[in-house]
């Protein structure tokens, strides 16, 4: 029986290191590091002082198993397995949400690591975790720089925006100053977007969707001038289960086009509605038959990779087209094409 020990706080033998773990969590959130010693993690965990030092050989040996397990943890949640076949905008949605998550979910873990991030006592292969998961972060944000989405700034500029902006709307949200619903996560995400991606102008976007799949095609950079408006953009493709995602060239003029003649097939029931980007990597027609069925079909050629071409072809009706015109009608407005 260990001694100087409550009997209601002693841990079983196998549950004693997580004990222990957990414990030292709850105080290094509360109290910090500096100001939380080995007997009052010892006593908040239920087990004597040489118990503990069995398990851990110091403070610092508790601290930096802690942060390599919660850094794991958080990596996990958030950054592991992000949609894929959306645009970068949706990748950049679904971040915050998990990290929002995560963070009122784990509400001592989270604190923990904003507190301890750069803690002195950390060894190297806590050190070593966190340039791998840092360089696993800003491969994702990078990967959308080399692709012309985001602002060509340094790495660290672009961290200053994006974690700085959703820790500070965590903390607000932990003080009861804010109620981080989804609804204002996503409206927070997509503020930070405009921000950090190249381009001044407000995202824009529409989609032809179908039973079988759907293309959607996003506006992420636009240089307007007085012949109109040179866009870049995003395609993203599914169908039949098959998915593909790259980098578009259009014009304003080409989608007012586009919604000209989707919109006059879709008045008689009749006809043929095409969409080719300049590189003609996309290639879209939309054809309408009997009783108001129609199929979206063409091809996408991925600009890095000009062997991977998607034949696609969806089903769909004049329900759905509705949903599109009304989206398009937007771009046009926007655009004044």
């Amino acid at each position: 029986m260990e001694r100087g020990v409550p009997p209601g706080r002693r841990a079983a033998a196998e549950e004693k290191p997580g004990a222990i773990l957990a414990a030292a969590l709850e105080l290094f959130a509360e109290r910090g590091f500096h100001a939380t010693n080995v007997p009052l993690i010892a006593e908040r965990a239920g087990v004597s002082v040489g118990t503990l030092y069995h398990y851990f050989a110091s403070k610092e040996a508790i601290a930096n198993e802690l942060y390599r397990r919660v850094r794991k943890e958080m990596e996990k949640a958030v950054y592991l397995s992000l949609p894929a076949g959306v645009p970068p905008s949706e990748q950049f949605r679904v971040l915050w949400q998990r990290y929002v998550a995560y963070a009122m979910a784990k509400p001592l873990a989270f604190q923990f690591l904003e507190t301890h991030h750069h803690g002195s006592y950390l060894d190297e292969a806590s050190h070593a975790l966190d340039r791998q998961v840092t360089a696993g972060t800003h491969a994702t944000l990078d990967l959308g720089r080399l692709a012309g989405v985001l602002k060509p700034v340094h790495q660290e500029v672009l961290a200053a925006f994006t974690e700085g902006a959703v820790k500070h709307l965590i903390r607000a949200a932990q003080e009861g100053r804010l109620d981080l619903t989804p609804e204002v996560v996503d409206q927070a995400a997509a503020c930070c977007w405009q921000a950090i991606k190249e381009g001044w102008i407000q995202m824009d976007q529409f989609t032809l969707p179908g039973e079988t799949g759907r293309i959607s095609l996003s506006f992420e950079y636009a240089q307007c001038g007085a012949d109109g408006c040179d866009c870049r953009g995003t395609a993203s493709i599914a169908s039949w289960g098959f998915q593909a995602q790259g980098k578009v060239w259009f014009s304003a003029v080409d989608v007012a086009r586009f919604h000209r003649e989707l919109s006059a097939c879709y008045q008689t029931v009749d006809g043929t509605a095409t969409f080719v980007t300049h590189e003609e990597n996309l290639k879209v027609a939309v054809v309408f038959g009997r009783r108001g069925q129609v199929c979206i079909q063409g091809t996408f050629r991925e600009t890095a990779n000009e062997g991977n071409e998607l034949q696609f072809r969806i089903q769909t009706d004049q329900s759905y087209i509705a949903q599109s015109l009304e989206q398009m009608a937007e771009v046009v407005k926007r655009y004044n094409a």
